[in-house]
């Protein structure tokens, strides 16, 4: 590589060299020192090549291009497409943060509004399947299924009940529109029981349910009287809602036999 320090420095060498191998005339001065003529008297030359050959090479090296500072290494990212790769980064997570943070926001919205499906049947006049809120009551479906019939029991429901999801409501029908109205005679054995068997053949038809039932209800069924059928209620408000009807037999009063009688004319829930 040519420069023109380079050049000036090898001019410079070039000169030197040639002045110490020619044979100046010698001068009174340099023939009493005794500094020419005989070139082993000169001692001083040699050195004198050695600094020119490092003042030589000074020149050389400071004018080389620094490879390491100018040319960027194969491979090696450039600043630019280093800072495009950390927008893009930026840019894509923050992307999944919003995606992450509308997802927990659907799933949010979609659990705070759950919806439970229940089956409205009986003496109803619009019965079947509603959707309704996961804290309806009875009453709420009642009133979407446009209220109950005229003939309904209604004392026999808990309207405050909550439902839940899969769950049947009957409404059922009052078991004294379907009997026959007892003679105003007192005291007389055959109205009595033609009066007890008419309230059997309407419990026939439509089951009394056990966990909804008041004293008077429990009282229509065969063997139960006001004791027994306070003694009932005691229970069902003690142990809870009956859960199978053999648990009847728990209550004090019932026996085995009068729970075979009950089976036919009582459900659950």
């Amino acid at each position: 590589m040519s420069t023109p320090q380079f050049q000036e420095a090898r001019q410079i060498l070039k000169s030197v060299y040639q002045k110490q191998l020619r044979q100046p005339a010698e001068t009174k001065a340099s023939k009493k020192l005794g500094l020419w003529g005989d070139p082993g008297k000169r001692p001083w030359l040699p050195v004198g090549i050695a600094l020119s050959l490092i003042v030589l090479l000074f020149f050389y090296l400071t004018a080389m291009p620094k490879a390491d500072e100018e040319a960027p290494l194969i491979g090696e990212p450039t600043v630019s497409a280093t800072s495009h790769q950390g927008r893009e980064q930026d840019q894509s997570t923050g992307e999944e943060a919003v995606s992450s943070e509308e997802t927990k926001e659907s799933d949010q919205v979609v659990s705070s509004n759950p919806k439970t499906v229940v089956y409205l049947s009986g003496a109803v006049k619009h019965p079947g399947v509603y959707e309704i809120a996961t804290n309806d009551r009875v009453i709420d479906v009642l009133e979407k299924a446009g209220g109950a019939k005229e003939a309904a029991d209604l004392s026999a429901v808990n309207l405050a009940a909550p439902l839940t999801d899969g769950e049947q409501v009957d409404i059922p029908t009052r078991i004294g529109d379907q009997q026959e109205l007892p003679q105003k005679a007192q005291g007389s054995k055959s109205t009595s029981a033609k009066t007890k068997q008419t309230r059997t053949r309407a419990a026939i038809k439509r089951k009394l349910r056990i966990n909804h039932a008041n004293a008077q209800q429990l009282q229509e069924l065969p063997g139960i009287g006001p004791a027994l059928a306070k003694r009932i209620l005691e229970y069902r408000k003690t142990h809870g809602p009956f859960k199978r009807l053999s648990e009847l037999s728990q209550v004090k009063g019932i026996s085995v036999r009068t729970l075979e009688r009950l089976t036919p004319l009582i459900a659950l829930p």
